[in-house]
């Protein structure tokens, strides 16, 4: 993945136990470090809604609803991190272009 496309990408974490606590992550990169997962399952998480399992809590992922990067399944099953709004593949090595100034 490229590092730039995941430094991007903004994550919401939901901690579901006694109570629900929401983490705001500025990119996937750091909420990846934190939890000492690789980059690709916590994307994998965004993308399929699946979960990190804790001791007494459920841990779920998301992308900020005003954030206009995605994921999607390539054809080669790889989940990758696009611009909804010019359709560009900004990791997975589709392109080295990125598009200026994408901040969410």
């Amino acid at each position: 993945m490229s590092d730039s496309a995941a430094r991007k990408l903004p994550v919401n974490e939901y901690r579901r136990g006694r109570i629900m606590t929401v983490i705001e992550w500025d990119s996937l990169t750091e909420c990846a470090v934190s939890h000492g997962v690789k980059q690709a399952t916590i994307k994998s998480l965004i993308h399929y809604g699946g979960t990190l399992d804790g001791l007494s809590t459920i841990t779920t992922f998301d992308i900020p609803a005003d954030c206009p990067l995605d994921t999607r399944e390539t054809k080669g099953k790889k989940i990758v991190i696009y611009d909804t709004r010019t359709g560009m593949i900004l990791d997975g090595g589709a392109s080295k272009r990125t598009t200026a100034g994408v901040a969410c």
